[in-house]
């Protein structure tokens, strides 16, 4: 049996990420004896993808990991037509079964099949859906059409060399995963129904190894953790940073922060063990808008761990969402009074928040009559609360941050920074700006 697996994903916003999940279901293919290939639309092109489905193959998948930018500046954007595309390619081309899958897909399965035309849909993980994917074809069964695979055994990623090569031009990072879960309660955020709200981690001696493996490989390289949130309550993270650091010493990586609960101790420790940027998850600018937004930290707790991490020579980048529940202006005009407290930092400020059914912010929204009767939800629909009138703000925004060179609105301006960094690769562009030898 051979496989073409594609990645969908157009987003470069803050810049390209290799396509994880891709990887990981090659790997489960790949053990169940299929032969997969992987290819990637931002890598090969729709003309590339055509050349390669000129190839017989049984069985072809999609990834889908994006389905809009979440960035209300930039109007509707949305990447789900790309989708369609391909699937009426790969229809023309190949008389191969095309199965869905991703985390895009997963917030909407029923819409995305029915209007992609695609034979099977994977909700969720990957690697059981396929298993059973697999099992009824070998069967012959062609219902259900969409698999619930549940939590699955964590699968290391198969890493594509010429997608990681060309993800490393582009960025000079390389991803990678070590756990599954949040048990946060952030209103707005879809990972606990795509992961669960349970931790659970991956083999630390398999996780490691990839590590060691990938940073003699790519020495200038910076690895991020793509967990959910890096460091869990339960602390889970500081096992595995004393692991890296005893297997594979100092190695520079980043991952997303959250402030809660994070002391001066685990700061040190997660720079001893090499963390030289901080993607930290604020959201919001206010204690009220904290609040309505789900977070359990205050503002100035959030702001002395700002600080420590700047004392100490990590790289920062903040995003924060207005509009929220809770906002008002009074809650604008502190919240602006509170960014420039946290400035050099880098913050991107968006306007209005994404929402998505299943998360506490569509029932919010739900209920202040925000939903449109006809709604998919794949056209982007931002939360952005009663009472404030959304050009209003978004004109006090321009006048107070549209020159600030760390403070940014509107957003995209830093993917536009952050593109620059990477492309050079943000060891070396730390090095230019003297962080190093913190």
């Amino acid at each position: 049996m051979k496989a073409l697996l594609i990645s969908a994903n157009q987003c470069i916003d803050p810049y390209p990420v290799y396509p994880l999940g891709m990887g990981i279901v090659a790997r489960t293919l790949t053990e169940a004896g299929v032969e997969v290939v992987q290819s990637d639309v931002l890598v090969h092109g729709l003309d590339g993808l055509e050349e390669r489905l000129r190839t017989p193959f049984d069985l072809i998948g999609i990834s889908i990991r994006n389905i809009d930018t979440v960035n209300s500046s930039l109007g509707n954007t949305t990447f789900v037509g790309i989708v369609f595309d391909i699937v009426k390619l790969c229809r023309r081309c190949s008389r191969a079964p095309i199965v869905l899958g991703g985390a895009g897909f997963t917030l909407y399965p029923e819409e995305i099949m029915q209007q992609s035309g695609a034979d099977y849909g994977i909700v969720g993980e990957g690697e059981n859906g396929v298993r059973i994917l697999l099992e009824m074809l070998k069967k012959g069964e062609k219902k259900p059409a969409i698999i619930r695979g549940g939590r699955s055994v964590q699968q290391p990623a198969l890493y594509d060399e010429e997608l990681l090569d060309y993800y490393y031009r582009k960025t000079h990072m390389v991803s990678l995963q070590t756990k599954r879960g949040c048990p946060f309660s952030c209103v707005y955020c879809t990972y606990p129904a795509l992961e669960g709200r349970v931790i659970r981690t991956r083999d630390l001696d398999t996780v490691c190894g990839q590590i060691a493996h990938y940073h003699e490989k790519f020495p200038d390289a910076l690895f991020f953790f793509v967990d959910s949130i890096f460091n869990d309550r339960r602390g889970e993270y500081k096992t595995f940073l004393r692991e890296m650091r005893n297997r594979c010493g100092r190695i520079p990586f980043s991952g997303f922060i959250t402030p809660e609960a994070l002391t001066p101790e685990d700061i040190e420790l997660l720079h001893d063990s090499g963390m030289i940027l901080a993607d930290v998850g604020l959201d919001a600018t206010s204690d009220a808008t904290l609040r309505g937004m789900g977070k359990r930290f205050s503002f100035d707790h959030a702001l002395r761990c700002i600080e420590r991490m700047r004392e100490l020579k990590i790289g920062l980048s903040c995003s924060v969402m207005v509009g929220g529940p809770g906002e008002t202006y009074a809650t604008l005009e502190e919240g602006i009074a509170n960014l420039h407290r946290l400035e050099p930092t880098t913050v991107a400020i968006f306007s209005g928040v994404r929402i998505i059914a299943g998360t506490p912010l569509y029932d919010i929204a739900k209920q202040r009559g925000m939903i449109p009767g006809d709604w998919d939800g794949l056209s982007p629909l931002y939360f952005f609360e009663n009472g404030l009138d959304r050009n209003t703000v978004h004109e006090r925004l321009l006048a107070e941050f549209q020159d600030n060179r760390a403070i940014l609105y509107p957003p995209h301006r830093l993917n536009q920074m952050l593109r620059k960094v990477h492309k050079i690769g943000y060891l070396q562009f730390r090095k230019y700006m003297g962080m190093d030898g913190a």
